[in-house]
């Protein structure tokens, strides 16, 4: 989750950005994609199993 947000505040408050032509553009936006969907992905399985190991105990 670090990494996403310090990319967020490196957009949002400092104004970085990329110079990137089409096909890069295309391959970031796919790496952002696949990056949000496993944070979420993680996020669901931790909360999962902290479930599970609640009505075990």
């Amino acid at each position: 989750m670090e990494p996403m947000v310090a990319s967020l505040l490196g957009f949002v408050v400092l104004g970085e950005y990329l110079h990137a032509d089409k096909a890069v553009a295309a391959i970031l936006a796919i790496a952002l994609v696949a990056t949000v969907a496993a944070a979420v992905a993680l996020a669901r399985s931790a909360a999962d199993s902290e479930e599970v190991v609640a009505t075990t105990t």
